[in-house]
């Protein structure tokens, strides 16, 4: 057998060595913390790393779950019956082991595939990232990148939206210009009076014009793809320090995967907002809560969907959710910004964002935005 492992049923570990080739790669490479189990969820092996990161030594074959806490326990029961299903799950879970500490796991549970859709077994991988998160994010300047870009979508948003207005203004004093026009007469003195008005007029018609479409490219269609999956758990990372603070579970159920219209940055960007309302939401309730992401691409659409257990949003306010600077936490340092920018991005890829929210209970996020073929695809043929 591999050494560094104890095996608590070895004629079923047999069994499953001889029966699945790429097993031994699994075992004897992955750098993460591992155990297996059977078709019910029951240990059956699992490698020193897994004793260590766990503070356990099982000695007999026994659910999994067993080792943690209800919380932890609940959702990880879910995420292995969802494997059972998906072929592969996972969950970033605060819980504390057996010895006191407070840790953040990163779950990523897999089936074992056999003979005639039977499966073998399951793969339970954990990575302790407790003490890189912050690391992680800072290395990967994703938090710096999506609160800068928050920052420039604001700015582009303010400047379109001013533009907008001064453009009406300037339409209306065309409009006045040309009746003065009228009323004084052809051969009035103050014609050229007009005419010099005219020239000050346009020019301030054409910086407005300018404005608008350098306000204009931020949110232009864009030939970036990004594969979404690959941002969803980005995304995930950059918030996993908040998440960690509030003993928040972010629950992960890929059902499909696919690529969207949007750069990497901006669908981190997207997620990352939301998420983010998503584990402030549950800080107000003051207790630990639960994040859900689905995703699942059917063509033509990629749907993303965030649920939170936290305060939910009211009717007034869910009204004006996605207005700028509407926020209800400025006294905790809001901006009402996230949303709007979020919904400008997902609008301008062709896309849409919906909300769904019972005050007090629970808000879902929803994000649906067209799925890209992989360009080896569109060549085909």
């Amino acid at each position: 057998m591999h050494a560094g492992w104890v095996w608590l049923r070895t004629e079923d570990i047999a069994d499953l060595m001889e029966e699945n080739a790429r097993l031994h790669s699994v075992l004897g490479h992955c750098p993460k913390c591992i155990a297996m189990l059977d078709h019910e969820g029951n240990l059956v092996g699992y490698n020193l790393e897994f004793a260590a990161l766990f503070a356990v030594a099982p000695t007999i074959s026994e659910p999994v779950v067993h080792l943690f806490d209800d919380g932890p326990r609940d959702m990880l029961e879910e995420v292995i019956a969802r494997a059972g299903t998906r072929q592969r799950a996972g969950a970033l879970i605060p819980l504390q082991t057996r010895d006191g500490t407070e840790r953040a796991v990163e779950f990523l549970v897999a089936t074992i595939p056999g003979d005639e859709q039977r499966t073998l077994g399951v793969v339970l991988a954990a990575d302790d990232r407790t003490g890189r998160i912050t690391e992680e994010a800072e290395r990967l300047s994703l938090t710096r990148t999506v609160d800068a870009a928050n920052t420039d979508d604001a700015v582009s948003l303010a400047q379109a939206a001013l533009c907008h207005d001064l453009n009406n203004a300037l339409t209306a004093t065309k409009l006045w210009m040309d009746q003065l026009r009228l009323a004084i007469g052809p051969d009035s003195q103050a014609q050229h009076l007009l005419a010099e008005l005219g020239t000050a007029v346009k020019f301030a018609t054409d910086l407005v014009g300018r404005a608008t479409a350098e306000a204009r490219t931020r949110f232009a269609p864009r030939t970036e793809t990004a594969d979404l999956c690959e941002c969803v758990g980005r995304a995930v990372r950059v918030v996993a320090p908040l998440a960690l603070r509030g003993r928040v579970a972010i629950v992960l159920d890929v059902r499909s995967n696919g690529l969207v219209p949007l750069g990497p940055t901006e669908v981190t960007q997207v997620l990352t907002n939301l998420l983010t309302n998503s584990l402030h939401a549950i800080e107000d309730a003051g207790r630990p809560g639960r994040v859900d992401v689905v995703v699942e691409c059917v063509p033509p659409t990629c749907i993303v969907t965030v649920r939170d257990d936290g305060v939910g949003i009211e009717p007034s306010a869910l009204l004006h959710s996605f207005e700028s600077f509407q926020t209800t936490r400025a006294a905790k340092g809001g901006t009402g910004l996230g949303l709007g920018i979020a919904r400008t991005l997902v609008e301008a890829a062709g896309g849409r964002i919906d909300v769904l929210s019972t005050p007090g209970r629970s808000t879902e996020m929803r994000i649906e935005l067209p799925r890209v073929e992989p360009v080896e695809a569109r060549d085909v043929g």
